[in-house]
């Protein structure tokens, strides 16, 4: 009597081996012989594990299979529940196991190996976090299970979750955070933080208020000589996450409109090298991304600045006087801003967008200047031994700060909002405002940066998608023919 895998090999297209979908390197699965290995999955596998089958959600896969194989960019449109995460999970493992478009991937990086290009993972981009937990921990590792267990490939699927840096702890402020007469509540949980094997995500870590979540989290740049290196837990988890073994890599799409901005700028990208992009949530993507391709400037960031100048021992006193100053100036004219800005808003709750008016203006271009020549003044005065990797961070946080003033100060190419804090946030505690400003030319910026590389791409789902003005927004509309509707 034949068991259940028995059955599925059985199953299987004729002439097919066990761990069909999986190729080696130089050799590359076809189209048809990809097609029926998805449609073995979604009729022969799943249902004897209580699945249904469903005509529709096949039809999705083969649609999403068919995309990979053409390149094309897919705005899909679909109910909620419709399957449409199965769906794609199943077609984009099945199409990069067995290297459907090894001989296209070769065109997306041309100065990449080929050993790394055949490696190359799958993006999934999810707007919270509670999507891509569930995709992390129970749809891929199911699917995997499925794939493996009845013979279509040989290894599980590999899969990571990616965040921001500031989403994790760092070791050396932490400790720094640790200072006698803090709030004992709040230092005990700190020190819990410095046992072995402690986790190192925030966003898993209870009873830490936000300000202090902020302090301890990892730095936009790790400081010169950092004791905790050799052993730091954020610099080993990027090195797994980084690892050539692991199939997908799951983020948010901030963190994947990140790395497009920083590959549009010639700069070291957040992600590996990626064969295939699928956006869940789409709706949030535009929202996203007029974050993303704007300039940001956050309340907390010009104080915390200040913070880190008085913390700074320059070998002249006079000089040191004078960077305090400077910084103090900056910290005053920040509040002001805020405050300003802060107003602004209450007088017009019916939008999210603000007018900019002079007074924000002159804040905004004071500011700059005074980075400016704090700027000046840290480069050209030496710092004392212990204070070299604190120099070289602010001057590091100095210049982001900078470039974000500077895209500010140019309002009339922008269209500008403010992001408040939650009404619902405890009364009494630093609540951080954003201005945030979003470039009228987004449409051409998405095109360039994503659609236009020639790299398969699925937005899904949303009914709201397939409207024109979505599409014109997004950029969409410059695909012509290579733009793919499903519904």
């Amino acid at each position: 009597m034949l068991n259940l895998k028995d059955e599925i090999y059985r199953d299987l297209p004729q002439g097919e081996p066990v761990h069909a979908a999986d190729r080696p390197y130089g050799q590359q699965i076809t189209f048809e012989k990809c097609r029926e290995l998805l449609h073995t999955v979604f009729r022969g596998i799943l249902p004897r594990f209580g699945y249904t089958v469903r005509d529709g959600e096949i039809a999705w896969a083969d649609n999403i299979l068919n995309a990979i194989r053409r390149r094309y960019i897919v705005l899909a449109e679909a109910e909620t529940g419709a399957g449409t995460t199965l769906a794609y999970l199943a077609a984009a493992i099945l199409a990069k196991r067995g290297r459907l478009n090894d001989y296209h991937n070769k065109a997306y990086y041309p100065r990449m190996s080929y050993i790394d290009m055949a490696q190359m993972p799958i993006v999934i981009t999810a707007s919270y976090i509670a999507l891509q937990k569930v995709i992390l921990s129970e749809y891929i590792p199911a699917l995997s299970e499925f794939l493996v267990e009845h013979g279509l490939i040989k290894t599980p699927v590999t899969a990571v979750l990616r965040k921001g840096r500031k989403h994790y702890v760092c070791e050396h402020r932490l400790r720094s955070c640790l200072k006698p007469g803090q709030n004992e509540k709040i230092r005990r949980k700190l020190r819990e933080l410095l046992a072995p094997q402690t986790t190192i995500d925030l966003a898993e870590i209870q009873g830490l208020d936000h300000y202090t979540q902020r302090k301890i989290s990892v730095p936009d740049k790790c400081l010169y000589g950092c004791p905790y290196r050799d052993h730091c837990a954020y610099l080993r988890f990027r090195e797994h996450a980084n690892s050539s073994m692991i199939d997908i890599q799951v983020v948010n799409h901030s963190y994947f409109l990140a790395d497009l901005k920083l590959r549009a700028g010639n700069q070291r990208p957040l992600i590996p090298n990626y064969q295939t992009v699928i956006i869940d949530d789409a709706p949030k993507f535009l929202s996203a991304a007029r974050t993303f391709f704007g300039a940001k400037l956050s309340s907390f960031t010009l104080p915390e600045l200040k913070d880190m100048v008085y913390k700074l021992n320059l070998e002249s006193e006079s000089a040191q006087i004078l960077a305090r100053k400077t910084a103090k100036k900056i910290f005053d004219e920040s509040v002001k801003l805020f405050k300003g800005l802060d107003e602004l808003s209450r007088n017009n709750e019916a939008t999210p967008f603000i007018v900019i008016d002079r007074e924000t203006v002159r804040h905004l271009r004071n500011l700059r200047d005074i980075a400016e020549r704090l700027d000046k003044l840290l480069m050209s005065e030496p710092v004392r031994e212990s204070s070299r990797g604190k120099k070289s961070a602010i001057l590091w946080n100095l210049a982001i700060v900078r470039r974000q003033l500077a895209s500010l100060t140019g309002y009339s190419e922008h269209i500008c909002r403010l992001e408040k804090p939650d009404i619902n946030s405890p009364a009494g505690t630093n609540q951080e405002i954003q201005l945030c400003a979003i470039p009228q030319n987004l449409d051409t910026i998405l095109y360039e940066s994503l659609w236009s590389r020639g790299i398969p791409t699925m937005l899904t789902p949303g009914t709201s998608l397939m409207g024109r003005d979505i599409k014109k927004n997004l950029g969409l509309e410059k695909l012509g023919n290579n733009l793919m509707a499903v519904q």
